[in-house]
């Protein structure tokens, strides 16, 4: 039984816009012009692999050293200030990234992932994406905004399990369920992945099945972040994005491996399909995420983040050891959540393996409009995919063992977990994940939703 309890914490909110003012604009196109070269050849670098439709053995590992090569020269000929700030974190980011997609080219190579995201139509958009960025930091209409950190308030009462929490009145403060220690088997069971003909790929991602002991207790929104509630974000923050995301087409299209998932008119505000404000908000990136959550610990005094995977798919199956929060049976889904079933294969003609029913919702649904799972958590698997806040390993053979994130990892690689609206039967279980290859990754099958530490 959840009981439900609403609070308020006042705090002092601080955000520090850098604005480009016509001297800020001047001094920070102010430049070594051999770096403002550097940039320019990483640019062309991100349109060549883009434009080329398919990669040539070996292009793979030889596109992504220059990249590491280019943003390793371009970091040592940048002035380290607050006004180049954004650019240092996205060409460290950059070169991280391009240093684990070096590790990972003979995966490419092999096709070790056939059909998934390690694919041809992915690194082309990593690509676009990347230029896309680079092209926004460059605009003398950008300006970036920091956050004031403040420690977090101390709470004054002592949560009860499954009690339901809420930082403010404001719409964009949440209902949070707490949620309390425990253990659980982390991964999917031999059964499950036979029944619904796993990927053997997929497998390995979520084996070994272990036990996690979630020590500290948490709560988590009971809803995926809507639009509506991002649009206010954005609009306090003045926040500033680059073009594009990345989707899906219908047949024939689709079909084709040379097909471009990057569409350059995408975006949150217009993800491809109708959408209403208390949809949750999609195309956005994990750093777009986490910035949310700042912003929302800045306003309320309380600590906001994305949950770990170890959090995540504890809330996620809520007690449950069933391939879906609701059980077996895939085709009970559509009373649980939105997926790829009758009513989205008709409306976009992928012809990917449906749910056999009608959710009523081709594309995404409103928050919290199908039924919850046993912890009155809504919308876990379907909807929108969710971003956590782990670094990508490609098995649990490191853990996690605790509510901790794994950090050993590629953390440019975000790991998402949940279906989205498009999943189909085997990517809907609540033990599904996976990684994309990409730090800026960000698509309109993707969202998130946000823990809320605990602090007494």
């Amino acid at each position: 039984m959840i009981k439900k309890v609403i609070f308020f914490t006042i705090t002092f909110f601080v955000v520090n816009s850098c604005s480009q003012s016509e001297d800020h604009q001047n001094n920070c196109s102010d430049r070594n012009p051999e770096f403002e070269l550097v940039i320019n050849e990483l640019t062309q670098t991100f349109k060549d692999a883009s434009d080329l439709k398919t990669w040539p053995k070996n292009y793979c590992d030889a596109t992504y050293k220059v990249i590491y090569e280019k943003a390793n020269k371009a970091l040592s000929l940048i002035k380290k200030d607050e006004c180049n700030g954004d650019f240092i974190e996205n060409l460290t980011q950059l070169s991280n990234q391009a240093k684990g997609m070096i590790q990972q080219c003979p995966n490419f190579e092999n096709n070790s992932f056939p059909g998934g995201q390690l694919s041809n139509k992915y690194l082309r958009a990593d690509m676009s994406l990347w230029g896309a960025q680079f092209n926004m930091l460059r605009s003398p209409s950008y300006s970036s905004t920091k956050f004031m950190q403040l420690p977090p308030v101390k709470d004054t009462k002592v949560f009860q399990p499954f009690e339901v929490i809420k930082d403010c009145s404001g719409f964009y403060c949440t209902e949070m369920v707490v949620l309390p220690i425990g253990n659980y088997f982390i991964g999917g069971t031999t059964e499950q992945h036979q029944a619904l003909n796993v990927d053997s790929y997929r497998v390995a991602w979520e084996s070994p099945r272990h036990q996690v002991k979630i020590g500290k207790s948490f709560a988590i929104s009971k809803t995926e972040v809507t639009v509506d509630q991002y649009a206010e974000f954005v609009r306090e923050t003045n926040r500033k994005e680059a073009k594009g995301a990345l989707g899906f087409t219908g047949q024939p299209q689709i079909s084709d491996p040379e097909f471009p998932m990057y569409h350059e008119n995408l975006s949150w505000r217009n993800p491809g399909f109708p959408q209403k404000g208390d949809f949750p908000v999609t195309c956005v990136t994990r750093k777009d995420a986490e910035d949310y959550a700042a912003w929302l610990s800045s306003k309320t005094g309380a600590k906001y983040r994305l949950p770990t995977e170890a959090e995540w798919e504890y809330a996620a199956k809520a007690g449950s050891n069933t391939a879906f929060f609701w059980g077996d049976n895939v085709n009970d889904a559509c009373g649980y959540a939105a997926v790829y079933d009758e009513s989205t294969d008709a409306a976009t003609g992928y012809q990917f393996i449906k749910v056999n029913c009608n959710d009523g919702a081709a594309y995404t649904a409103s928050v919290g409009s199908f039924k919850p799972n046993n912890w009155g958590l809504y919308d876990v698997t379907g909807n929108a995919r969710e971003f956590v806040a782990d670094a990508w390993e490609d098995s649990y053979n490191t853990g996690p063992y605790n509510e901790l994130p794994r950090t050993l990892g590629v953390s440019q690689f975000p790991v998402l977990r949940g279906g989205g609206w498009d999943y189909m039967p085997q990517n809907i279980r609540t033990s599904y994940r996976s990684a994309y290859y990409s730090w800026l990754i960000r698509s309109n099958m993707w969202g998130f939703r946000l823990v809320r530490e605990l602090n007494t």
